[in-house]
């Protein structure tokens, strides 16, 4: 798999590190550029943060648990009106409990 192909999985912050270290490594190797090789074993070590994900849980929960529609932003009123909102919103907080505990 290409790194462009990984790369596109990851936040704009991972991307910023990754680019960052293939960079470091290129110059430390005497190229005044990023080389595809430091780029491609910089991606292969990177092990993206959870807080994006534990971020998420926390507000998943925080949404579930509102009791009053004002405090929700437009966005969020939306998936909750939507055909099974909360349920999913269920779900999907319940996928993000067992994967921050497998972290």
């Amino acid at each position: 798999m290409s790194a462009a192909v990984v790369m596109r999985f990851y936040i704009s912050a991972d991307i910023e590190g990754i680019v960052g270290r293939a960079l470091r490594k290129s110059l430390l190797a005497g190229q005044p550029h990023v080389t595809r090789d430091a780029l491609a074993e910089v991606v292969s070590q990177f092990m993206p943060s959870t807080q994006g994900l534990e971020r998420e849980l926390q507000e998943t929960a925080a949404t579930i648990e509102c009791t009053d529609r004002q405090f929700l932003p437009a966005a969020v009123l939306e998936k909750m009106d939507a055909d099974g909102g909360r349920s999913k919103l269920q779900a999907r907080l319940t996928a993000l409990k067992q994967i921050v505990n497998e972290l």
